[in-house]
């Protein structure tokens, strides 16, 4: 299905894309520096297996959407769905340390949205899901295992949001708004 949507996620090694058919890739990149005999610098690039979520089993397009990949595998993407409503999806990766095998078990949660969302932010840790409104308000739901909580809401003026990121581990958020205000 073709690209509806493409983000590279803040403070991860993850090119992501939403679909028009309802999907939410993910793809791990990683660059490496090298060194030649003669001592100069080149970068290699490394392309891991592409995973696919499924936002919206109806296969319609995602529009706004926010995703993560851990070390471990695990991955989860949040997406505003066209009914107005939020989808969590998340791929659980466990090793079995003796036997070496690898099962994956994936969720699909569904939340009410107070309104439309203008910007979606999903954390590294895939605790905390954030997003911004047209209206200027801060939504945060916390996640247990892919599991949305009870949104919380904050104010961060009238002009609505543009942006969001997180510095300092994730501790802290940055807020980017249509008015130019930071």
């Amino acid at each position: 299905a073709p690209l509806s949507k493409l983000a590279v996620q803040p403070h991860s090694n993850l090119l992501s894309a939403a679909t028009s058919d309802g999907r939410i890739l993910l793809v791990p990149v990683r660059f490496s520096t090298t060194f030649s005999e003669q001592g100069e610098r080149g970068t290699d690039t490394s392309v891991g297996t592409p995973i696919f979520l499924v936002a919206d089993p109806q296969g319609r397009p995602v529009d706004l959407f926010a995703a993560q990949l851990d070390e471990d595998g695990n991955a989860a993407a949040a997406a505003q769905l066209a009914e107005g409503s939020l989808a969590i999806v998340r791929r659980a990766s466990e090793t079995n340390e003796i036997t070496g095998e690898t099962t994956e078990s994936v969720t699909r949660q569904e939340a009410p949205l107070p309104g439309p969302l203008t910007v979606l932010l999903l954390d590294t840790a895939q605790k905390n899901l954030f997003a911004g409104t047209p209206d200027g308000e801060l939504l945060w739901w916390p996640l247990q295992d892919g599991a949305p909580g009870a949104v919380s809401t904050a104010s961060a003026g009238t002009s609505p949001v543009s942006a969001l990121t997180t510095l300092i581990g994730d501790r802290s958020l940055i807020v980017g708004q249509q008015d130019g205000s930071l």
